[in-house]
């Protein structure tokens, strides 16, 4: 994943969210595109699908996340002021910490622990 031209800042960002664990799992989550959408998940076999559960339409990649999928449209124009952009267009033009409260706002990443081992 590329963070741009800002990526000392993005990461000076991701150590600040290091007190917000669902953020700071976020945002790791989001650069490294092993996040806990269908695509991720059906390549572990935790899914019996890659199709996006929200539009239904595509493969729910983080590209698609965090700039394509229509089901998405609104909130993500509340965020970043356009409905669709590249993933690479959000990341070079909006802050870490604006992205992870877009992906938190959706809860699409929020997940429930079904074993104590403490992996997350």
């Amino acid at each position: 994943m590329a963070l741009g031209n800002k990526h000392h800042k993005t990461l000076d960002n991701v150590k600040s969210l290091l007190k917000d664990r669902k953020g700071y799992r976020a945002a790791v989550h989001l650069i490294t595109g092993h996040a806990g959408l269908n695509s991720h998940l059906y390549k572990m076999t935790l899914t019996d699908t890659n199709i996006c559960p929200l539009c239904e339409i595509e493969e729910e990649t983080v590209g698609h996340f965090l700039g394509q999928c229509p089901a998405l449209a609104r909130i993500r124009g509340d965020y970043f002021n356009c409905y669709y952009a590249s993933m690479t267009e959000i990341f070079e033009n909006f802050d870490i910490l604006k992205i992870v409260s877009y992906a938190k706002h959706t809860k699409r990443l929020d997940y429930e622990r079904k074993d104590e081992s403490g992996v997350t």
